[in-house]
């Protein structure tokens, strides 16, 4: 068929849905299997494992993967506007309106992507709040602002003339509103208040506001505790994060995943503790929920992993060395030998 600019459009689709979820939409061992996935398969779904996108923008990014031309925006003006005014819903409070867009309702697993930031905050801390910081820390976390900044320079830079009109046309597309940090409203539903915290970065109150104001709602409750045990993991504040990673950690065997990411967390400030035995053991039960961890935590385990089997190792070594040479045992003195 004949290429015009809905053909960058698609293009612009697989990028997002790459950086939403970690990994192309259709993967295959020759270029010609993956072209033929590309004209026949339908990518999987992005919102059935990632329930904290809003599913409004799992539509966006399916409609402009449509195989039919016809099926996605006509135009980058037409993306643009539906992720300029979905930005401003979500920054407000509100949720998605399911209405926004007409693309089909697929969703897949999504990995929330990394997001690397040049902070000097990030030298300062032991090495899991450096590490959470380098994850965590970005100048907007919305991932519709982090969309809108993709999708700007994509189109910008494949030439799509609708979207450099509009450039032209808007002195700075890509600012964002001021995020507002005073107190705590509720906004009438857990969804909301969710979307009204992730607005607000890391702001613990707002998390606190998700679970004190929707404690019956126990998806979004979970999500914000596992929010609060990462924000206070970050700042270093261990004693706090412990207190939310067990609270997750005591969960029934129905929410198995955020179970998981509890114990995942207590195994990280084991570590800390230098319990690197008790904390590889733990890491151990959880082994088999790794992918159902996010980035954040998926760095952090990895990294804890790593840390304790260089401990333990070192250990072996060092009580090796004290039986074959008694000189060389940690705390032997050898003068009253």
């Amino acid at each position: 068929s004949k290429l015009d600019p809905r053909s960058d459009l698609y293009s612009l689709g697989i990028t997002c849905y790459h950086m939403l979820t970690g990994s192309p939409p259709f993967r295959g061992k020759t270029a010609y299997l993956v072209a033929m996935q590309h004209a026949k398969e339908k990518p999987k779904p992005l919102n059935t494992l990632r329930e904290d996108l809003p599913p409004v923008l799992c539509r966006m990014v399916h409609k402009m993967m449509a195989k039919d031309p016809e099926k996605r925006y006509q135009s980058a003006t037409e993306l643009l506007r539906d992720l300029k005014r979905l930005s401003a819903r979500l920054a407000s409070g509100e949720s998605d309106d399911p209405q926004d867009t007409d693309a089909d309702d697929n969703a897949e697993d999504a990995t929330r992507p990394l997001r690397a930031a040049a902070d000097p905050r990030l030298a300062q801390g032991s090495w899991p709040v450096r590490l959470a910081r380098r994850v965590w820390c970005a100048p907007d976390r919305s991932w519709v602002g982090y969309l809108l900044r993709t999708a700007g320079l994509a189109l910008v830079v494949g030439g799509v003339a609708a979207g450099a009109g509009w450039i032209g046309r808007t002195p700075d597309p890509f600012a964002t509103e001021p995020r507002r940090s005073a107190g705590i409203e509720n906004k009438g539903s857990a969804e909301r208040q969710y979307f009204y915290a992730m607005n607000l970065e890391d702001s613990i109150p707002a998390w606190q506001a998700v679970v004190e104001n929707y404690p019956e709602n126990r998806l979004y409750k979970n999500y914000a505790i596992q929010q609060l045990a990462k924000v206070h993991l970050m700042r270093g504040e261990y004693d706090q994060a412990a207190r939310y990673f067990e609270e997750l950690a005591a969960l029934p065997g129905t929410e198995a995943k955020f179970q998981a990411i509890g114990k995942g967390g207590q195994a990280i400030l084991m570590h800390l503790r230098r319990d690197y035995r008790g904390s590889q053991d733990l890491l151990s039960q959880v082994a088999s929920h790794y992918r159902d961890f996010d980035p954040w935590m998926q760095s952090l385990v990895t990294d804890t992993i790593q840390r304790n089997r260089a401990e333990l190792n070192e250990q072996l070594n060092a009580n090796l060395r004290g039986i074959l040479d008694p000189q060389d045992a940690p705390g032997n003195d050898v003068d009253q030998k």
